[in-house]
């Protein structure tokens, strides 16, 4: 009994010695922080692609410690000269990311990783030199660019040896504890493309009334990524557009009138939208009710109503 009660004893001294050792990095030529890639898009794309690259930029440096503990950023070091000395930051590379998204094909991930690396060079001394990082801003209208800013911390140190010893960075320049740093830098960007969709009224009969107005109600629901906040329509006549349009917010229903041969058109919706639409065919008027629907890559439910 006596030696399983002292176990728990001895097994916790040893965790409690364990936890106030600090970590002792070794220094090394070359380190590297991982630069990860998340793509937002919504639902009901088979394919998503997108290349994304990044610049590197040396931002400053120190190489001592005040009596209190704090640090002095130097703006680059300057030569004789007044000239700045970029040689004595570490050389860095990163490697650009692709999205390569396929539903049906064996890449079915949102995400994307690669890395920043850092080599020291022959006239790097000991100190913490920081980078920004920032993604470059495409060419693809269908992709946001991540703004985001970074600061990447690289510690240079003399263990016998001058290495790298401690990639760290930081979301935007403010101050952080150096223990809530991050130990890998992440860009966000959001995919959105536009579909097509229409509603149009076709009368028949012997006595049809091809002037008579025709009620339909629409909304629609927001996509997860759409960036829009409204969706416009646009009657037609037949093939001609006309002057009048129709504005919908997210989650509102709008009736929207269309006679004979009148299509109401929407052609910039983001793909993921869900549309609702109902036709209301009023009293014993002796109609029934009949329309075209047709879209593109937007997700729907419709309703046709009918005489009590």
């Amino acid at each position: 009994m006596f030696r399983k009660n002292i176990k728990p004893v001895v097994l916790a001294g040893a965790l409690a010695l364990a936890t106030a050792v600090s970590p002792v990095f070794a220094a090394e030529d070359t380190k590297s922080i991982d630069v990860t890639k998340t793509a937002e898009f919504a639902d009901g794309f088979n394919t998503v692609n997108g290349e994304f690259s990044f610049t590197v930029t040396p931002y400053s440096y120190y190489t001592y410690k005040n009596s209190d503990g704090s640090t002095d950023e130097e703006f680059y070091k300057k030569d004789t000269n007044g000239e700045k000395l970029d040689s004595v930051f570490p050389s860095h590379t990163i490697t650009d990311i692709d999205i390569n998204y396929d539903v049906n094909g064996t890449n079915q991930s949102k995400s994307g990783n690669g890395t920043l690396t850092f080599k020291k060079n022959t006239n790097t001394i000991p100190g913490v030199y920081i980078y920004t990082v920032q993604e470059n801003t495409g060419t693809d209208a269908n992709w946001t660019y991540d703004d985001t800013t970074y600061y990447v911390y690289v510690t240079v140190e003399d263990d016998g040896t001058v290495g790298i010893t401690q990639i760290k960075a930081k979301k935007g320049n403010t101050s952080l504890p150096e223990k809530d740093k991050l130990t890998a830098i992440n860009f966000t960007n959001q995919y959105t493309e536009n579909a097509t969709f229409e509603v149009g009224k076709t009368v028949t009969g012997k006595y049809g009334d091809k002037t008579k107005d025709f009620a339909f109600s629409i909304e629609f629901k927001k996509a997860a990524q759409a960036l829009n906040t409204e969706i416009v329509g646009t009657v037609y006549n037949g093939d001609d557009a006309t002057n009048t349009t129709y504005t919908f917010e997210y989650g509102q229903v709008q009736t929207v009138n269309l006679k004979d041969g009148q299509t109401i058109k929407f052609n910039t919706i983001p793909v993921g939208t869900t549309y609702y639409v109902t036709e209301t065919v009023a009293g014993d008027d002796g109609y029934s009710s009949s329309y075209v629907q047709t879209s593109n890559n937007a997700q729907g439910k419709s309703t046709s109503a009918s005489k009590d």
